[in-house]
């Protein structure tokens, strides 16, 4: 009995610390709406965010009222018209955002992550900046 309670425990030890240690750094990657979050939450002069591109209930839930879903088009006049404004976008709306804005403007990006929706089942790439 003694052996095999060593052997559980040291099983139970090996699956904790794989889990902790390896596997789960790794999985952010599935957190996008969380990594949004902790971009927005660590911007305190912000007071009006816009995201195009990424609308998963996830980040209504996390980033609530804070946020307004607006088309890159409306994003560019935002940009040039409002200050202390955040804007998230995908890849693809990120080159529409940046056509419509014929590169006038300096784009001071916070960060910049890939992240894998796993409800439409691919790579995003995902550009947070403010103006």
């Amino acid at each position: 009995f003694s052996n095999f309670l060593i052997s559980a425990v040291f099983f139970q030890i090996t699956v904790y610390l794989s889990l902790v240690h390896i596997l789960n750094p790794h999985l952010k990657i599935f957190w996008i709406s969380k990594n949004i979050n902790k971009v927005i939450s660590e911007e305190k002069s912000i007071e009006n965010i816009y995201h195009s591109g990424f609308n998963e209930p996830s980040l209504v839930f996390l980033v609530s009222h804070k946020s307004m879903r607006i088309r890159p088009e409306l994003m560019v006049e935002k940009y040039n018209e409002e200050s202390k404004s955040m804007f998230i976008l995908t890849q693809q709306n990120m080159d529409k955002f940046l056509h419509k804005l014929n590169n006038d403007s300096c784009i001071n990006i916070i960060k910049s992550f890939e992240g894998f929706n796993y409800s439409q089942g691919r790579y995003i790439k995902f550009y947070i900046f403010k103006n």
